[in-house]
């Protein structure tokens, strides 16, 4: 079906305005931006296509008139009526970022970890849940969230999906890898205490602003072998989590098929896989760092 919607005048992105070109080279729907340092452009939405470079400033085409050309109008080209978010994205080690779509996570997944929280593994099979993209962050001041009297930190592998798709096979999974980081799930666990005894979902003890610290991303190819690696969780120092990655109940493959049988995944996706034991509180000012093999150390401040 095609779109009787005309192009907009202007676009917003990253959060900056900017206006369509009716000059005699370039007519409409054609936009401008700004090349970034270094030349790089920057990382389009899904639905913009890159036309060329004239005079230092990257041309591209609107939605709208991309979407037509392949077929398809879904009036892409009309203009926001608020400003759009920004895309959340995290550094990536040797350079780039990389675009954050979903954040699935997963509970469960160290035995030790299940025991200490009163379960049994093998009563007690790894749960999924989710976070928002935007709770994502790589800050060296994390704030300390309100709502909560007794916040946890959580110290994580996390994986970062190139490619995606349902119902993965093992092989399909490992090859949607892009990379790993160390990561911290946040958890506001007095909350989670009230929603597990009411059966209820953790949605205000886990997905909450900033729950998602993460240090760089390293490529898979430069990651090294974590088969072996250990995770360490240090808070002011001191450690309180130590554990090698082979603890883990469901391998990092296992994961991403068993989220692709209840999601359809795709690039830009992080995935946590699981804490192992020694979780505890943190309070406003503590240090924590979080260290996984050669992977970049993680470390921040939990703020006011």
């Amino acid at each position: 079906m095609r779109s009787n919607l005309r192009p907009s005048a202007e676009v917003f992105f990253e959060n900056r305005r900017f206006r369509r070109s009716n000059g005699r080279f370039f007519s409409s729907p054609y936009f401008f931006l700004p090349q970034k340092e270094g030349g790089a452009a920057p990382i389009l939405p899904a639905a913009w296509r890159w036309e060329g470079v004239s005079r230092g400033r990257v041309r591209l085409v609107t939605a709208q008139r991309f979407t037509k050309a392949h077929g398809c109008g879904m009036g892409f080209g009309m203009s926001y009526v608020i400003d759009p978010a920004p895309i959340t994205a995290l550094r990536v080690a040797g350079g780039g970022q990389f675009p954050v779509r979903r954040i699935f996570c997963i509970g469960k997944n160290y035995a030790a970890h299940v025991a200490e929280m009163g379960g049994d593994a093998s009563k007690d099979p790894p749960v999924f849940f989710t976070k928002p993209a935007d709770a994502a962050v790589q800050e060296a001041v994390v704030p300390f969230p309100p709502g909560t009297e007794d916040l946890h930190y959580e110290g994580e592998l996390v994986v970062a999906l190139k490619a995606g798709g349902a119902d993965l096979s093992l092989d399909a999974a490992g090859a949607a890898v892009f990379g790993y980081g160390a990561g911290c799930d946040l958890t506001r666990r007095d909350l989670q205490a009230i929603a597990r005894a009411a059966g209820s979902p953790w949605d205000t003890a886990k997905g909450f602003d900033n729950s998602a610290p993460l240090g760089e991303i390293v490529p898979l190819e430069q990651a090294g072998d974590l088969a072996s690696a250990e995770l360490t969780t240090k808070i002011n120092g001191a450690v309180r989590q130590n554990a090698p990655l082979s603890q883990m109940i469901w391998s990092i493959e296992q994961i991403i098929v068993g989220l692709s049988q209840l999601y359809t995944l795709k690039a830009g996706d992080l995935v946590f896989t699981g804490t192992p034991e020694g979780v505890g509180a943190v309070k406003r000012g503590d240090q924590v760092t979080i260290e996984i093999g050669s992977l970049p150390v993680l470390d921040f401040k939990m703020g006011a």
